[in-house]
């Protein structure tokens, strides 16, 4: 692949999610063949075949979340409002109030948490729950969209382009409560 390809598909992706690709650009420039591997990464990043899609991406901003990266829960949260989940729901499964939430996506929010934080307890009932209600394709499908949401944020971490979640939680938070925007040089 070409560095103007490489270019041009992040690009396109950094317009489509208003998401920083800067280290992505630095790992083509620096280590074309580590950027290439990256990219063969991508597919099954993405990988779901039987898991609903709003809770399996509840499940992927819960652990994304956790690895405190602002631009990656950034990039999940407008995943996430592409598949037509709206501020509320989202705010609710990143402060964990599973009251506010479905069925359905307080399980997926249990289910990464359970595996976050290595709680054995709450991944077996769970995933008992995953498997029984939608099948094992479908645990397949949300263990893969827990474990992509570590990758993707160390990886920024260890290039050194991490930034804290606080600031887009503190923009969601706005969101759901109509609060105005702050303006330039404002304090926060």
């Amino acid at each position: 692949m070409s560095k103007a390809i490489a270019s041009y598909l992040l690009s396109d992706f950094a317009n489509n999610y208003g998401y920083d690709v800067g280290y992505l650009e630095n790992m083509a420039d620096v280590s074309p063949g580590a950027f290439y591997r990256y990219l063969l990464c991508t597919p099954l990043s993405r990988y779901r075949s039987k898991a609903p899609l709003q809770p399996y991406m509840l499940a992927k901003m819960v652990a994304t979340k956790h690895f405190d990266c602002g631009p990656c829960l950034n990039l999940v949260i407008n995943m996430a409002r592409e598949v037509k989940l709206d501020d509320k729901t989202i705010h609710a499964a990143l402060t964990e109030d599973v009251s506010a939430l479905s069925d359905e996506e307080a399980l997926a929010v249990r289910y990464a948490n359970a595996v976050i934080n290595q709680d054995a307890v709450a991944l077996k009932d769970s995933e008992m729950q995953i498997v029984d209600q939608w099948g094992e394709k479908a645990l397949t499908d949300f263990a893969i969209g827990v474990a992509f949401a570590a990758f993707y944020p160390i990886l920024r971490r260890g290039l050194g382009h991490a930034h804290s979640c606080e600031p887009v939680m503190k923009e969601l938070e706005r969101l759901v409560s109509h609060e105005p925007a702050l303006s330039a040089g404002e304090p926060a």
